[in-house]
């Protein structure tokens, strides 16, 4: 019962965010869905997450989600059972729906998608050759079908597209040269970034969480991203939305940010290691929080194989989690 009433919240808060903009990008994303636009006419309410992009069609019956954690696409539609035609109906929509995501471009004028899906030959699926791969795409019917809260009887039809094995390390080449930029710009070791995007969004450029964490680096607006702007530009001011979804801009101020925790709040380590084990636990949880977990005479007093373990016994399941997962492949990136 708490689970499922957590779970709803969070789905509200996403789609809270979307209603006021924070999906938008190079075109909006949903700007206009609510939960019970969704509900009217869907069984199941799906949102972007950090790590999935969703997004519906204008008539809020056909939506595609991309997960960028398991590398795969879904595109479906639900349609009233009476449809004149339901299977060339349906067909279309998807296929719509398909050739608009992978169309979609980021700040970069890249495609969100680009070199991650390959068709029936092998061949990259590009803005050259899309609209023969979407033809191709056999949507499968749903056995069991559904009544709407309009009473209306719908049939729903969806689509499974695998992308490449590989899909993550695409993306993450695709950004490698920014983050290297900033990263020598404030002194980060690169790779320590590359897997910090990984733990945080997957390299999902739209990434955001129930708690309003956006882009590649999943920066509050608020909170780290006002943060790091002021840093930056010595201006105190609260970026829109839409700057987080910028990859460039959004890594900008990650790589700022995550400057700001190492030298700011942990400046009097002296060991370098352990400056990045507390920076990194207070990337995930916030530097307050892991001072009052480890006080900083306590940390000194350790060496850096002493706090860690320390770090992961003292802080939270989640942010020892993220400890370990972001330390693993900080090791990863530093072999490219």
């Amino acid at each position: 019962m708490i689970f499922n009433t957590i779970k709803k919240i969070a789905i509200l808060i996403c789609l809270l965010l979307t209603i006021t903009g924070c999906f938008s990008h190079k075109e909006p994303i949903g700007v206009n869905v609510t939960v019970s636009a969704i509900e009217k006419k869907w069984d199941t309410v799906r949102v972007s997450t950090a790590m999935s992009w969703v997004d519906y069609n204008a008539t809020m019956d056909t939506r595609s989600e991309v997960d960028f954690a398991n590398g795969s696409i879904k595109v479906e539609t639900v349609l009233p059972a009476k449809t004149d035609r339901l299977k060339q109906v349906s067909e279309k929509k998807i296929a719509s729906q398909a050739k608009k995501i992978f169309q979609t471009e980021t700040a970069l004028k890249s495609s969100i998608l680009k070199d991650q899906v390959k068709n029936a030959n092998g061949e990259i699926v590009s803005s050259s050759n899309v609209k023969k791969f979407v033809k191709h795409l056999t949507p499968k019917f749903v056995k069991k079908a559904y009544i709407d809260r309009n009473g209306v009887r719908r049939i729903k039809t969806s689509v499974k597209v695998k992308m490449v094995r590989n899909h993550i390390n695409i993306r993450a080449r695709q950004y490698a040269k920014i983050v290297t930029s900033y990263a020598r710009k404030f002194g980060i070791t690169p790779h320590l970034v590359l897997a910090i995007i990984h733990r945080e969004s997957r390299f999902n450029p739209l990434a955001v969480s129930p708690g309003g964490a956006l882009g590649l680096m999943q920066l509050i607006p608020r909170y780290g991203g006002k943060d790091a702007y002021k840093y930056i530009y010595k201006k105190n001011k609260i970026m829109h939305k839409n700057y987080f979804y910028d990859p460039q801009k959004n890594i900008e101020l990650g790589v700022a940010y995550y400057y700001l925790l190492k030298h700011r709040y942990f400046d009097s380590i002296k060991n370098n290691m352990k400056k990045r084990y507390l920076s990194i636990c207070a990337y995930n949880t916030g530097p307050t929080r892991i001072k009052r977990l480890v006080p900083l005479d306590t940390a000194k007093q350790l060496n850096a194989p002493q706090l860690y373990t320390f770090l992961k016994k003292k802080t939270p399941p989640e942010t020892c989690n993220y400890l370990k997962s972001v330390t693993h492949l900080s090791k990863k990136y530093a072999k490219w």
